[in-house]
């Protein structure tokens, strides 16, 4: 698979569920996912790592992204 899925981040707002979800990334305090940023891009795309996430802050996106597009 030449592709993968991924929730941007943002330090410049606050959270607002389930549209935006704060999660520790790359060790930094105060990132927030932005659930409806989610899109899918090619993996040539990515450079570096730029950290990784828990598993907290996974099943937070994931339950935020349920919410979001549910309706």
């Amino acid at each position: 698979m030449s592709t993968v899925v991924v929730v941007p981040l943002s330090t410049h707002s606050g959270e607002i569920w389930p549209l935006r979800v704060k999660v520790a990334a790359g060790g930094r305090k105060g990132s927030f996912a932005v659930i409806p940023g989610i899109r899918q891009v090619a993996k040539a795309r990515l450079s570096k790592l730029a950290g990784m996430l828990g598993q907290h802050d996974l099943e937070k996106i994931a339950r935020a992204a349920q919410a979001y597009l549910s309706d």
